[in-house]
């Protein structure tokens, strides 16, 4: 049976023992307090409290590519991209409407022909104005062919230019065009950005 010397030195050891543990942990926390600290499952934590007791870890990712962050990264370029495709048609029907009011004229063609461009065809257009005969092909391709060769249509030209014509107005189909996808890619981002941000807030509340 121990007696109480063995006791005491057996007090004393752990006692020894303990006061290492709280110097180690002291050291530790100075040492390594708010520092990343690696570990194999590609994560890492940092030390934040450190106690006699133990240590306390506040878990963070170390990978750029987590599901917040890509959610979030697609949905910017999403986003950018749709908001570009809409700049692009602002520009392009501005300017097309520019076009469109100086065509103040207006006369009679003959569709000559349609050229056949892989699997579009472009009409061109027969016209006279003031005594001088033109044909030009039109500034668009369709499939089917939108006229037949030998319609007579209603072309407006610019007084001062008329090879500048237009018999069509395509305004409202490359605003419908390109505003649509334009539109579609915002959403689009907006989805992974919304998703990305909410997956954040459920990782910081974890």
């Amino acid at each position: 049976m121990k007696n109480e010397v063995d006791y005491q030195e057996e007090y004393e050891r752990y006692a020894q023992a303990d006061a290492r543990e709280q110097e180690l942990h002291q050291q530790l926390h100075q040492e390594y307090d708010g520092q990343p600290h690696e570990y194999q499952d590609g994560q890492r934590m940092t030390f934040s409290n450190v106690s006699a007791a133990g240590y306390s870890y506040h878990m963070v990712s170390s990978k750029p590519g987590d599901v917040a962050f890509v959610f979030k990264l697609l949905g910017g370029i999403f986003m950018g991209i749709g908001a570009l495709i809409i700049a692009v048609g602002v520009i392009v029907t501005y300017f097309m409407q520019q076009n469109y009011d100086k065509c103040t004229e207006t006369t009679t063609a003959i569709v000559t022909k349609n050229i056949i461009n892989d699997d579009t065809y472009t009409p061109v257009f027969s016209y006279t104005v003031d005594g001088k005969e033109y044909e030009r092909k039109s500034s668009y391709s369709t499939n089917p062919p939108k006229h037949e060769v030998g319609d007579k249509v209603e072309l407006h030209y610019e007084p001062g230019d008329p090879t500048n014509f237009y018999v069509d107005k395509a305004i409202n189909l490359v605003r419908a065009v390109l505003y649509g996808i334009g539109g579609f890619f915002f959403v689009f981002g907006l989805v992974f950005l919304v998703i990305g941000i909410n997956a954040k807030r459920k990782r910081q509340a974890f």
